[in-house]
């Protein structure tokens, strides 16, 4: 950085001396320096008070200037040791944190981390960072349990192992079809329903679309490989959503809510729904928390979903958003008085 140079009068830095000294002879506390100053001016300049307050004001602002170009160049300098040694500070501190603090900074760092597209790449990014990075990143579970058709299927086997004994958190995103995809739907389910024991959320993603392909149109929203999983029991599976983007109710005649109505769902809490209706009364017997979401112009039953909510004995709350929607006004017909 090129150096500077700046110009300050003697006497303020006379003014700044004595104001120092004394600080200093306080046992550095600051008390009255202000005093001070006032005082060198009246010193210059007697009794009359118009230019006493003049020359006050001078030394002031002369003293605040100085003391700017100190500030000024403190900063510089420290700015530009801090931007040398950061590095190295970092590395010393980073290693000088216990594992398990480390641990839990990679836990709350994957929970936190705002893209659910590329979430899987959180984990294995930290395992690349050094060898103690790895080491503690392969020693954590929790950040190697959300699985998705998003990840090869060689990668979800890895990820299921490092996981170990933690609950799961499985991801069937059949939004786009076109969009590449690493994993099959049916490789997903196949690899991950061995470990149904561990499934604590399952979001299941569709979409159909008229440029989609045709046996995509064919089954709708819900996909051959869902349609494999009737019946399952998952003891620990907490949190369900089903999420169908661009609904058209000609394509719903087989719709996955079906699908998670032959669950066993002892543990089952919350449901998330866009364009879904969680089916069979008992599905619900435990759910605390419902979120539904309609954005299409159908015309849902929503009477019918009420009284259904309505036996759900433990419900605690419920969230309805509805967008584009039309509702036709009922029109009670009255006999004519007579």
């Amino acid at each position: 950085m090129p150096s500077t140079s700046f110009y300050v009068e003697e006497r303020t830095i006379d003014h700044l001396i004595s104001a120092l000294s004394l600080m200093k002879a306080n046992g550095g506390v600051v008390v009255n320096l202000g005093v001070l100053l006032v005082q060198s001016g009246a010193e210059l300049c007697g009794d009359d008070d118009h230019k006493t307050d003049i020359v006050t004001l001078r030394y002031l602002k002369s003293s605040r200037d100085a003391l700017r170009v100190i500030l000024q160049v403190a900063n510089d300098e420290n700015h530009i040791l801090r931007k040398k040694y950061l590095p190295l500070t970092l590395q010393r501190g980073i290693q000088s944190l216990p594992d398990d603090i480390l641990r839990n900074t990679f836990e709350i760092g994957y929970e936190t981390y705002d893209n659910e597209y590329w979430d899987h790449t959180f984990p294995v990014a930290l395992s690349h960072v050094n060898r103690r990075f790895r080491s503690i990143a392969l020693s954590t579970p929790r950040i190697w349990t959300n699985l998705s058709n998003r990840i090869p299927s060689t990668q979800l086997e890895t990820f299921i192992s490092r996981s170990k004994a933690a609950e799961l958190s499985i991801i069937l995103d059949l939004v786009d079809p076109f969009e590449y995809k690493p994993c099959s739907p049916e490789t997903l389910i196949e690899i991950t329903e061995g470990h149904s024991d561990r499934w604590s959320s399952f979001t299941y993603k569709c979409s159909v679309l008229d440029e989609e392909p045709e046996d995509v149109v064919q089954y709708g929203y819900t996909h051959p490989a869902l349609s494999q999983c009737r019946h399952l029991t998952l003891r620990r599976l907490r949190s369900l959503s089903c999420r169908k983007y661009g609904f058209d109710e000609e394509y719903d005649t087989s719709s996955p809510e079906a699908i998670f109505a032959t669950w066993a769902l002892p543990e089952f809490v919350r449901f998330d729904g866009l364009n879904a209706l969680v089916r069979g009364s008992s599905i619900g017997k435990n759910v605390i928390c419902c979120k539904l979401q309609f954005d299409r112009e159908v015309s849902w039953d929503f009477r019918t979903l009420l009284h259904r909510l309505e036996s759900w004995s433990h419900l605690e709350s419920v969230s309805f958003d509805v967008s584009d929607f039309k509702c036709t006004p009922r029109v009670d017909r009255c006999s004519p008085s007579k």
